[in-house]
């Protein structure tokens, strides 16, 4: 909403959502810097060492295996700003990981601090060099700038990656393979989940283990052993999750298409000893009576 008072005329910006992609759209990597001195003069050498052109800063310096944002433990703050970047492909979202970790002296805490428009995150560092990955909201425009600044105390910076959307919640796509003896269930973002169409009374041995962001994969946990009650099972609920609806229907359908007898216990829906698409009549009958 904007003030009506001297308004000639507004303009309207209209842009069509995208879908969102994961991409790196900035990165800086310091770490081949190798002075040893003192370094009086500031650092230049932006698009030597970053990805794409156009990178500034202000009070940063060189530094062995980085750069060092901050001048003095009595003029610890510093800057290091991106190009215009495009984010309409973000979600909204930014993933930044980076290296970094407090330098020098002075007190409380150092922080690097990271914005873009008028979202920003802070990150507070070790003494030692250790690699963090922060979410960043955003807007989803082209030509936004995201900025790293020091804040009570200098930092020393290694690398950084910038990438679009949020990659921390995993990169896979929620998917399950397998059947009632044996399934495999990848890309859960929650803590919990919950298993259906499991055979009632049967025993199950359930493990599990955890994607990183880098794609790398933790051990199998130990296996938890859970030994479901024996329901009495409902005819019309052809996969067994405790309700007959449409995927019952689906879940038949496959039956008579591929002869899957994964649910072939609770198919007969009509008793006649036959599965049959007058099965499939009789489920949608079901569902009508409970709508």
């Amino acid at each position: 909403e904007t003030p009506a008072s001297n308004v000639a005329y507004y303009t309207l910006m209209v842009q069509q959502e995208c879908p969102a992609i994961a991409e790196d759209v900035a990165v800086a990597d310091f770490s081949s810097l190798n002075y040893t001195g003192l370094q009086a003069d500031e650092f230049d050498e932006y698009d030597t060492y970053c990805t794409p052109n156009g990178w500034t800063g202000s009070t940063i310096y060189p530094d062995r295996g980085g750069v060092r944002l901050g001048y003095s433990s009595d003029k610890p703050v510093g800057t290091l700003t991106t190009p215009p970047l495009n984010l309409t492909h973000s979600g909204g979202k930014l993933t930044i990981t980076f290296k970094a970790k407090a330098y020098g002296g002075g007190t409380g805490n150092a922080s690097l601090v990271i914005t873009t428009g008028p979202h920003s995150v802070s990150q507070t560092l070790k003494s030692t060099s250790k690699s963090y990955s922060v979410v960043l909201d955003c807007e989803e425009f082209d030509g936004e700038t995201v900025t790293f600044t020091s804040d009570n105390k200098r930092v020393f910076l290694t690398d950084l990656t910038i990438t679009t959307t949020d990659v921390t919640t995993g990169k896979r796509v929620l998917s399950e393979q397998g059947d009632a003896i044996s399934r495999i269930i990848t890309g859960i973002n929650d803590k919990s989940y919950v298993v259906t169409a499991l055979t009632p009374g049967a025993s199950y041995h359930f493990r599990t283990k955890a994607i990183y962001i880098d794609d790398s994969e933790s051990q199998w946990s130990a296996s938890s052993m859970v030994e479901l009650p024996v329901n009495e099972m409902t005819q019309g609920d052809v996969n067994c999750d405790g309700s007959v609806t449409a995927s019952d229907v689906t879940a038949l359908y496959n039956y008579l298409l591929n002869n899957d007898q994964t649910f072939i216990d609770t198919s007969d829906v009509d008793g006649d000893g036959f599965i049959t698409s007058a099965d499939i009549t009789m489920i949608y009958n079901i569902i009508l009576c409970f709508e």
